[in-house]
Order: C-alpha cells, then sequence, then structure tokens
C-alpha cells in the first residue's frame, strides 16, 4: 500500500475541502458559541481529517489532528471567555495543519517535528502535559559506554567535590536561563559535567554527566536557540544532581538521557565531547537544523496559499485599476 507522502496526493482535494470546513464551521462557532449545531460540524469534519491522515500514514499530521479532535470535543456549547485561549490554540492549530500538508504536498518531504509547537500549545491550553523535543526522535538508550578510570578519590571527597561542580553547574545553569552570555553560561555547564563524569564514569550516574557534558558542548557548537524547553531541561539535570550525589548508584531517567541525545543529534558539533557520544549511539545528521526548524515553523504560521492567492488576485486588480486610472489622465480625461 502507498502511504505517507505519496498516497496525499491521492486525497489532497478531499483533504483540504474537509478542513477547510472544520474551520469555517469552527470560526462560525466562536462568534455565536450557542449554536452546537457549528462545533459538531467542525468536530465531524474533523473526524474526516484524522481519519484520513491515518489512512495515508502522515504520523506526525495525524497526531495534530488528534489533538485538534480531542481539544474540540472538549469545548462546551456556549463556551465563556475562558475558554478563548483554547478556541485560539484549536483556531492556529488547525491553520498550522493546513499550512503543514500544503509544504508536504508541494516538497514531498514530511517533517513531523514542525508540528510540535502547534501541538503543545493545544495540550497547554487543554491543561496537558507537553511533549518532548525528542518526541519523534528514536535512539537505543541501551549501548554501554566505553570504560575510564575515574578520579581517585576516596567517598567523602568525591561528594564534596561532586557538590562544589554542582554549584559551578547552577551559576552557569542561571546565566544561561537568564540568556546573560548563554555561550559561556553552557561552557561553564559542560565544564562542571565532564568533572562530575570523571569523578563517577563508570558507576551508573555517571552516564548522565557523560552525555550531558556532550549536549552542552552540542548546544554550544551548533549555536542550538535556547528555548524554554531546553531551560527547562537543563534546570532538570540540576535537579537530578540533588538525588544523584551521595549515591553512585542512582540512574537517570531515560527520557532525560533520550532528550538530551537529541540535542547531540540535531547539532552538527564534532567537538572531543560530543564525537565518542555520538560513535555509541549510531547518531547520525537529522535531516533538518535548529535554525531550518524555527524557520520553517515561521512560514507555517504564515499566510496559507489560499490567502496568498487571494491577495495576489486583490494586487493584481487594484495595478489594473491604477493602469486605467493613468491611462485617463494621459488622455486628459
Amino acid at each position: 500500500m502507498v502511504s505517507g507522502v505519496q498516497s496525499l496526493s491521492l486525497v489532497r482535494n478531499e483533504l483540504f475541502t474537509t478542513m477547510e470546513e472544520a474551520e469555517s464551521s469552527l470560526e462560525q462557532f466562536i462568534a455565536d458559541r450557542h449554536n452546537g449545531s457549528l462545533l459538531q460540524q467542525a468536530v465531524e469534519s474533523l473526524q474526516q481529517v484524522r481519519g484520513t491522515l491515518n489512512l495515508i500514514e502522515l504520523t506526525g499530521a495525524e497526531l495534530l489532528a488528534q489533538e485538534v479532535l480531542d481539544q474540540a470535543t472538549d469545548i462546551p456549547t456556549g463556551a465563556g471567555e475562558e475558554r478563548d485561549v483554547q478556541l485560539s490554540a484549536l483556531s492556529n492549530a488547525l491553520h498550522v495543519l493546513r499550512r503543514y500538508l500544503e509544504s508536504v504536498d508541494a516538497h514531498r518531504q514530511e517533517m513531523p517535528e514542525l508540528l510540535l509547537p502547534a501541538i503543545n500549545n493545544l495540550r497547554q491550553a487543554g491543561g496537558q502535559a507537553l511533549l518532548p523535543e525528542s518526541f519523534f526522535f528514536s535512539v537505543r538508550l541501551d549501548q554501554p559506554r566505553p570504560r575510564s578510570t575515574p578520579a581517585s578519590l576516596d567517598a567523602a571527597a568525591r561528594a564534596t567535590e561532586g557538590r562544589r561542580l554542582r554549584q559551578m553547574y547552577q551559576v552557569g545553569l542561571l546565566g544561561f536561563i537568564r540568556e546573560q552570555n548563554p555561550q559561556a553560561s553552557l561552557k561553564l555547564m559542560g565544564r562542571a559535567m565532564a568533572r562530575l563524569d570523571s569523578l563517577y564514569a563508570n558507576a551508573p550516574c555517571g552516564r548522565l554527566f557523560w552525555i550531558a557534558a556532550a549536549a552542552m558542548q552540542a548546544q554550544v557548537d551548533g549555536q542550538l536557540l535556547a528555548r524554554k524547553p531546553r531551560k527547562q531541561l537543563f534546570s532538570r539535570i540540576d535537579r537530578e544532581l540533588k538525588q544523584m550525589l551521595g549515591n553512585d548508584q542512582y540512574e537517570a531517567p531515560r527520557s532525560l538521557l533520550k532528550e538530551l541525545l537529541y540535542l547531540v543529534a540535531l547539532s552538527d558539533s564534532r567537538g572531543a565531547l560530543v564525537m565518542p557520544v555520538r560513535e555509541v549511539f549510531g547518531l547520525t545528521a537529522l535531516p533538518f537544523t535548529d535554525h531550518m526548524l524555527e524557520d520553517e515553523y515561521q512560514r507555517l504560521t504564515g499566510p496559507g496559499q489560499g490567502v496568498m492567492r487571494s491577495l495576489s488576485s486583490a494586487i493584481r486588480e487594484e495595478l489594473a485599476s491604477v493602469k486605467d486610472m493613468l491611462a485617463l489622465i494621459e488622455r486628459g480625461t
């Protein structure tokens, strides 16, 4: 069975017509919130959209359509101002979904990562947990790391040094969160992680330090954006440090390691801390960069092809009118 990008062209016209119906019904409901039939029409159209995307196996687009459907089903008839944020997120998500499908149809390439901001805006508006940046990223987390010789310190001295390095990390973290010389702050955080790794190299807790040091070098070398999820990710490391120090057998959550490895994969860094991690986990270059994702998402949130065609038509009509006016002036009429 043909699926994904190739099969989009087979259902394109029907799919876009149904999406336009969903958008129209939702917009009318936002203006007339006591008209439950408008909301029901939007929900029924969204069910068709979700079903079609499931059939052709456009995973990212189907996920966004499912989120939109879930949120739309949650909206009651007569919704008041308390639902404005949710309704706005719904409207924006439908716009992004249509623009994304237009892009997939035109360029024959999927990039589901582009849909995560719209998905998370919806989930936040509905009071749900956000999806991580690495949601569409896959990696085997059980790969053994190379063994090395840890620093020769007794348990008490190691714990004291660990606490000092955590403070060093916190100083860098504060600068990164406040975006006060973030590159220098990241380098300070990375040094703290690398030194912690040298203390706990072969202990279970050392795995986090090894991967985190590489992620911070990747963030610097790749000039990755200081997004809010990344600030939260690096803050989460500090909370893990609090539990780890003094407990060599503590293992970091796999979800945290996956997020850090996604940053390593996203960057094109070939740094000394990055390359061993790339090799162990088999991380190859992703088909996009951080800045490409940002630029493409900004395009998705811009006006769609239909709007641009309408604008182009209006401009042509205006130019024709001006041309006629100039011809009349030239004849002295």
